[in-house]
């Protein structure tokens, strides 16, 4: 009975952990995804009119989630 309430134990904890880092690299994946998608999304615009590749990359963030100066 120990060692089945041992073997339990192990067992949640190495699930906690599966978890933790399939979410941790699932959102740093999508971070990745929203950054590339917004660098080409600006890049068309370059090299002839940087304000307009801002604005758009910036533009492209946003519909993936991610304002500019908001959360860090």
């Amino acid at each position: 009975m120990v060692i089945f309430a041992g073997a339990m134990l192990l067992f949640a904890t190495l699930s906690a952990a599966v978890i933790d880092l399939s979410w941790y690299w699932t959102n740093n994946l999508r971070m990745q995804r929203a950054a590339d998608a917004a660098a080409l999304a600006g890049v068309v615009w370059l090299p002839g009119n940087p304000a307009q590749a801002i604005a758009t990359a910036r533009a492209e963030a946003v519909k993936n989630g991610y304002t500019n100066g908001v959360g860090g």
